[in-house]
């Protein structure tokens, strides 16, 4: 660790004592170069959260800056290497670009043009003109089933509620039970 912390002082100064060029920014200086590459400070400063101490924003900064030269170094032997086609890289890059510019314009006109709001109408004339996928394969069964002991004083009277089977007879019958069990299958 030691000889780590030594070459990163050492290149920092390195760094530093070199004079800008034209290019390069008073304002913004140069953190590390890689061939002609270069990492400024502006490209770093929103990477260190606020709040945390000295000793942690120096540790991130040295981690990104060595994280930027070895990727710089990678990228500069892969771009060297004859093996590596460049263009058709280039190429699939732009296909990838203009696939993700024509995803990002469809979501947005999908977004201005969704109508989330259905009418009762819409909702209708949709299962009018959609009959045939609405039409039922199997059958479907629903049962009601209450049990009732042949000594309870509201049998007759559950009796005829469970046979209406209105709202109102529904709400009567779940009184009339109280303490007994509705199952509904």
């Amino acid at each position: 660790m030691p000889r780590e912390q030594h070459i990163f002082i050492l290149l920092f100064f390195v760094l530093f004592s070199c004079q800008n060029t034209e290019e390069e920014q008073i304002d913004d200086p140069v953190l590390a170069k890689v061939h002609n590459k270069s990492l400024y400070l502006s490209q770093i400063q929103g990477g260190v959260p606020k709040g945390i101490s000295e000793e942690d924003s120096v540790a991130l900064i040295k981690t990104f800056i060595k994280h930027w030269i070895e990727d710089e170094l990678v990228i500069s032997g892969a771009q060297n290497n004859k093996n590596i086609d460049i263009e058709q890289i280039d190429k699939q890059v732009a296909g990838y670009k203009k696939s993700l510019l024509v995803f990002a314009y469809e979501n947005e006109e999908v977004k201005a043009k969704l109508d989330t709001i259905v009418s009762g109408q819409e909702i209708s004339k949709y299962y009018l003109d959609n009959e045939a996928d609405f039409i039922l394969k199997d059958h479907i069964v629903k049962l009601a089933f209450i049990a009732v002991s042949d000594k309870s004083k509201n049998k007759d009277e559950i009796r005829k509620n469970y046979r209406l089977k209105s709202e109102e007879s529904l709400g009567s019958l779940q009184n009339l039970i109280g303490e007994f069990v509705i199952f509904s299958l």
